[in-house]
């Protein structure tokens, strides 16, 4: 069931990055709303056709679905591969990986980046801001690191603030 669980979650995150709910994606690509939802927990399989419709359903190229490693998870190499035309032996396919302009590389380091931290630990938007100016300190800009740790002190404060004033009943 890992297999399923990987291919879900990377159909759940590509649906979230593009801000669709389950029913919007559901109405697009013609699948119910629960058997998306077991799809992204893993607990259907997925077959040629159906990933053909979340590609769509999602607007991307069934061929990005090909590049993304899924740690040679048998059902999804035979459900990509029965949708997609045989690619000839000489044929090389490089691809140059876009930037994201939601999760950009001076907020990324190690295993996630500030998005996965923040939702992770449920971070409202100041605490998730300051985490987002450390983490970017000095990647970004090297100019404006100091600026940029002083932001997350301020974000820090007013956090710091709220709590306070939360506790005293205001």
């Amino acid at each position: 069931m890992r297999g399923n669980a990987d291919i879900g979650e990377f159909i759940r995150i590509t649906r979230q990055r593009q801000r669709m709910s389950q029913r919007d994606l559901s109405k697009v690509s013609g699948l119910s709303c629960g058997y998306i939802s077991q799809i992204e927990t893993g607990e259907r399989r997925l077959n040629g056709k159906t990933i053909d419709k979340l590609a769509n359903g999602l607007g991307i190229d069934v061929r990005d679905l090909d590049e993304v490693n899924f740690g040679g998870i048998p059902e999804c190499d035979e459900a990509i591969s029965s949708i997609l035309p045989p690619i000839p032996e000489p044929t090389i396919l490089v691809t140059k990986k876009k930037a994201d302009p939601i999760r950009p590389a001076h907020y990324q380091s190690g295993d996630g980046d500030v998005i996965d931290f923040t939702n992770k630990y449920d971070l409202d938007f100041t605490r998730g801001s300051a985490v987002k100016y450390i983490a970017r300190a000095g990647k970004k800009d090297p100019a404006t690191e100091a600026q940029d740790l002083e932001k997350a002190i301020e974000c820090l404060r007013r956090a710091i603030e709220f709590c306070k004033a939360k506790e005293a009943g205001e």
